[in-house]
């Protein structure tokens, strides 16, 4: 199967004027090693981009006692696109740039697209794999909502679980949180993502709701029922999938799906889970699209051990790239970016998570060379 960005991607509703503002940020990590990377692969195909750097993460908090200064944030507001690298949630700082980016500019729609690629065996399933995990990003469990069930017991002592059960008085707590306005924009983009994929014949243009309303009934319950409603007026064939049974048929089957909407814990489980059809978490992109704008970041994290050896492989933030490009109009940049990566692993220059011993640059220069 050809792979094109235009499968993992709508078109966008509004185009750039002039040239497109790109914010590139780093974050922890090896990060700032495939985001460079990345940009060097923009810079080979000559796209015009204008593209800035703002200070964040560790070197804001080094300079300015802040790992997202006010400066930096006017610029994230005023981009195009923000090409994102990773954050380590224990020891970075980079974490208040990615909240801020999800949350506060609610880049709502998670699309994480997994395709079989003739040059890397899957690990699961079998090779014809062509879905795109839509996963809400502002809500559920995510940003963490959380404290002791001791607190939460003084303040509503009245409450009682489904089975009439007070709260122990001793552990923790974390709150989920479903709510119409979410649920109906995450559904509406999972339908205009499987209509673009149909219409353009990459797909049949069907959706599977995941979700676990078995057990959670009322939360989402209600994600079912908005979903549901949504989906058959669109007319797009469906299917209901418990997200345990979702996660088994990713590993078994996943050449079957199609267009997955799901909330946000959920999504990110059987994201990885399905990266594993792809080569493996370095090698899958990721973009979080909102109304306003969109991040695009690979969906691996920032791998602190192998920081400054070469051994990064910076493919998933490339094919990242290109789905950037797809967003900001540039649909036959993004295609070559695409097939110079793919004929890169091709040609035997792979890095060491795929069998070979290119280093990160090494890896850069042959994928800049196919461009050039």
């Amino acid at each position: 199967m050809k792979l094109s960005p235009d499968m993992w991607i709508p078109p966008i509703e509004r185009k750039p004027e002039g040239v497109p503002k790109i914010v590139a940020l780093g974050g922890d990590g090896i990060g700032p090693e495939v985001v460079e990377a990345t940009l060097r692969c923009i810079e080979a195909l000559g796209v015009k981009l204008e593209i800035s750097r703002p200070i964040h993460g560790t070197d804001a908090v080094k300079e300015l006692g802040n790992p997202l200064p006010d400066e930096t944030k006017r610029t994230i507001d005023a981009a195009d696109a923000v090409l994102f690298g990773a954050i380590d949630t224990s020891i970075g700082n980079a974490k208040a740039a990615l909240l801020y980016l999800r949350f506060d500019l609610a880049m709502y729609a998670n699309l994480r697209p997994v395709t079989s690629v003739d040059c890397i065996p899957s690990i699961i399933g079998g090779d014809n794999t062509n879905l795109v995990i839509v996963r809400e990003l502002t809500e559920g469990l995510y940003p963490g909502r959380e404290g002791q069930l001791a607190d939460l017991t003084s303040k509503w002592p009245e409450y009682r679980d489904g089975r009439g059960n007070e709260l122990p008085k001793d552990g923790a707590f974390s709150l989920r949180v479903m709510t119409p306005e979410a649920i109906e924009r995450i559904v509406k983009f999972g339908i205009r993502l499987a209509k673009h994929r149909k219409d353009k014949g990459y797909s049949r243009g069907h959706i599977s709701l995941v979700h676990k309303a078995n057990m959670l009934q009322i939360g989402d319950g209600l994600f079912v029922e908005i979903c549901r409603k949504h989906i058959e007026a669109s007319g797009l064939s469906y299917d209901e999938i418990y997200v345990d049974e979702a996660a088994r048929r990713l590993v078994a089957e996943p050449q079957n799906y199609d267009v997955i909407v799901t909330s946000n814990l959920f999504g990110d489980v059987l994201s990885d889970v399905a990266s594993e059809a792809m080569g493996g978490m370095p090698m899958v992109p990721s973009a979080a699209i909102g109304d306003t704008g969109a991040y695009f970041e690979s969906c691996h994290g920032s791998a602190p051990d192998i920081v400054g050896t070469g051994k990064a492989n910076p493919a998933a933030t490339i094919l990242s790239g290109s789905m950037m490009l797809s967003y900001l109009g540039e649909t036959e940049a993004a295609s070559r970016l695409i097939d110079a990566t793919l004929g890169t692993i091709r040609s035997g220059i792979k890095t060491g998570d795929l069998g070979g011993s290119a280093t990160t640059d090494s890896f850069t220069d042959a994928v800049c060379e196919r461009l050039g």
